[in-house]
Formats: structure tokens, C-alpha cells, sequence
């Protein structure tokens, strides 16, 4: 299984996962008839929050297995009969391995060396052996991780903060945003006005009333 298959299929499972936690939280405000008042968050962000837990530790493996599994992979091919044929000197025998990945990939036709055709079954087997642990694990990270997101999902649950925690862009960058500079007929320094806070001054000037989303200079 390649990894854009994996991904594909991860990204799928993480759909599914999000349909099942927002069934659950809607039965759970089914229940009640003032279930407004106690489901903290609406179903959609159950089903989000359950959708993330089950896509995310799973990419973040699949990310790391992408930088481990060549070594593994390299290691495996060298335990084999064939790689006892392997000159000693590092740089011909790298050049060789690299010659046989390339093939076992698919990234190269015929080998220009001997050695390297060789060479090329041991590293396809390693490379479908690795490639299946890899596929296994990040299966498994989605089941469980969707599991654990599915079964913390209760009335009080604050889904909708967990999820802006990831999706939201820093404090900061909502802050100038949801900001308003102001102006002042008479010249005065101008301020900036955010709901429910006190106004902050600014050095520079702008037209009346335009809202702004650079950063903030005190």
C-alpha cells in the first residue's frame, strides 16, 4: 500500500469517525429537551473534534514512519544472501543500493549495474514488509485514537474550544482581526476598540472608523 493510498484511506476513516461522533452527540441532545442548555458544543464539532483525533496522531505517524522506514528498509535488504556479493568500498556499494532502490521503487528501468538488478527483489520484499507495518500502525492509530475521542464525548465536553484550539490561528492574529481603529474628529490619538475590552492607543493614524487587521504598534 503507498502512502498517498494510506492517506486517502486515513482521511476516509476520519470522515466516518466524524459521522459517528456527531450521531452520538446528537442522540445525546435527542434525549433531552433542553438539550441546547446541556450539550456544551453542537454535534458538528463532537464530530469534528472525534474526526481529528482519529486523522491526526495517524498522519503524524505516517510522517515520522517516512523518514524511518529507509533505514529499515536499507538494513533489511543488506541482511540478505544477495548483499554478500557487495564490493567493500562505501561509495560503490552505496552507489549499488541506491541503483536497487530506485528500481525496486519504480522511479528507474534497468540497472547499469550487476549488482544492483541483484539487489532490487531484496529491497522490494523489505519495501512491501515496511510498508505493510507502517499501513497496520496507522490503521490502528485511527481506531484507537477515534475510539478514546469517541467515548470522552459527553454533554459537558467543550468540543467547539478543542477545536479552535487547532484549527484557529494564534491569540494574537484573532485579536487584530476582531480589533476596530478608530478615529476622532478633533485630531486626538486614535484607539483601538475590542469587544468587551478597554481601548488601547495607537501611534499611527487612518481614516475614521476603518477596521483594520495589521498589528497592533504601541
Amino acid at each position: 500500500m503507498t502512502s498517498a493510498t494510506l492517506l486517502f484511506l486515513v482521511i476516509g476513516l476520519g470522515l466516518m469517525a466524524w459521522f459517528f461522533g456527531r450521531l452520538k452527540a446528537a442522540g445525546l441532545q435527542a434525549r433531552d429537551a433542553n438539550a441546547r442548555s446541556v450539550l456544551h458544543s453542537l454535534p458538528n464539532y463532537h464530530g469534528w473534534y472525534v474526526a481529528l483525533w482519529a486523522i491526526l496522531p495517524a498522519v503524524l505517524f505516517m510522517a515520522v514512519w517516512s523518514f524511518v522506514s529507509p533505514a529499515l528498509i536499507t538494513d533489511a535488504a543488506l541482511t540478505t544472501p544477495a548483499a554478500a556479493q557487495l564490493p567493500q568500498d562505501g561509495f560503490a556499494r552505496a552507489a549499488i543500493l541506491s541503483e536497487a532502490r530506485a528500481i525496486a521503487y519504480g522511479n528507474q528501468v534497468n540497472a547499469f549495474n550487476p549488482l544492483s538488478q541483484s539487489m532490487v527483489e531484496p529491497y522490494r520484499d523489505a519495501i512491501a514488509h515496511y510498508q505493510m507495518i507502517g499501513a497496520i500502525a496507522a490503521l490502528l492509530l485511527v481506531f484507537a485514537c477515534g475510539a478514546y475521542a469517541w467515548l470522552k464525548i459527553k454533554p459537558d465536553l467543550r468540543a467547539r474550544t478543542k477545536i479552535e484550539r487547532v484549527t484557529k490561528p494564534p491569540a494574537s492574529s484573532r485579536w487584530c482581526r476582531r480589533s476596530t481603529f478608530c478615529s476622532a474628529p478633533n485630531g486626538t490619538p486614535r484607539q483601538w476598540r475590542v469587544p468587551g475590552e478597554k481601548p488601547v492607543s495607537a501611534r499611527f493614524r487612518c481614516s475614521g472608523g476603518r477596521s483594520l487587521s495589521a498589528p497592533l504598534l504601541q
